[in-house]
């Protein structure tokens, strides 16, 4: 019977703090897109996630993310650039 108890406290006890955890954020309206500056910098890399099934663009020189193309379903390859 303690277990239960205590089971039932800890399930409260996670359902109020996670109706307190809330961010106050805008809201990001779907489907933006911006075009980027050219020419490339050669520091910029795309990185791919193999378990989101995404790929990402990012700026070495400045830590920024520029993008992202989600991949849907399916093996995603690395891209690597042609003038390598």
């Amino acid at each position: 019977m303690k277990l239960r108890n205590w089971s039932l406290a800890f399930i409260l006890l996670f359902l109020t703090a996670s109706l307190a955890a809330r961010a106050d954020v805008p809201t990001e309206s779907p489907g933006r897109s911006e075009k980027l500056t050219q020419p490339f910098s050669p520091h910029w890399v795309w990185v791919g996630d193999l378990i989101l099934e995404r790929i990402a663009l990012v700026d070495l020189d400045s830590g920024r993310f520029l993008g992202l193309i989600n991949g849907g379903y399916g093996t995603i390859s690395p891209l690597f650039s042609t003038k390598r």
